[in-house]
């Protein structure tokens, strides 16, 4: 008998990383699909079928559209769609489109990433131990390949590649084994949006494609 091959699928996410005060509504192919979400916000992964999509962001409660673009998605692709300003003097808005790379995890360690998405800090260094970079001169809106870990907790120390200022420290952070994640550093620096580092398990950790 004939079986009709069911249809592949993909899985998109938000992260919410425009400093902002004012929360967001996120419209994909002009449906509602997650609102009033405020900055450091992540979305849930929501599951997508191959082919172009129209996103639009609009305040929450507010028809008017901030935000426009079209994604081309791939079939069995894991994204994040990374919200944040389009320019270093954090102009503008972009969703940066970023893969969440399934690899296979070697045997009792997790892997982790680095996003810098403060837009007005230049390159930066970001040492998850005492002795050496576990990402050297990320740059602004780079987001870096997985690199493998043991678990354990850790101390983040974000150091500015130029001059040697540390710029973060976010103490007791706990990696647990057979994990995907994302380190992200977001803010201006100013007060009102101080530098902040924000941890994501990625949906590669335990999403089926």
């Amino acid at each position: 008998m004939f079986k009709h091959k069911m249809p592949s699928k993909s899985y998109l996410r938000f992260f919410h990383a425009l400093p902002i005060q004012y929360s967001i509504d996120i419209y994909i192919d002009d449906k509602l699909t997650f609102c009033d979400r405020l900055y450091e916000d992540f979305t849930d992964y929501i599951a997508l079928l191959p082919g172009e999509h129209t996103i639009h962001i609009t305040r929450t409660n507010n028809p008017i559209i901030i935000f426009s673009t079209t994604w081309d998605i791939s079939d069995q692709i894991i994204y994040t769609g990374i919200i944040a300003p389009k320019t270093k003097e954090g102009i503008g808005i972009e969703i940066y489109k970023m893969e969440d790379v399934t690899r296979p995890i070697p045997s009792n360690n997790f892997l982790i990433r680095f996003g810098h998405f403060s837009m007005n800090t230049s390159s930066i260094d970001v040492f998850l131990s005492n002795d050496m970079a576990t990402f050297k001169r990320v740059s602004c809106s780079e987001l870096t390949n997985y690199t493998s870990l043991k678990p354990g907790i850790y101390t983040l120390q974000i150091i500015d590649s130029k001059t040697g200022k540390r710029l973060l420290t976010a103490p007791n952070i706990r990696l647990k084994p057979i994990r995907f994640y994302s380190i992200y550093m977001i803010g201006t620096g100013l007060k009102e949006f101080p530098l902040l580092s924000v941890i994501s398990l990625d949906g590669n950790s335990y999403l089926k494609i």
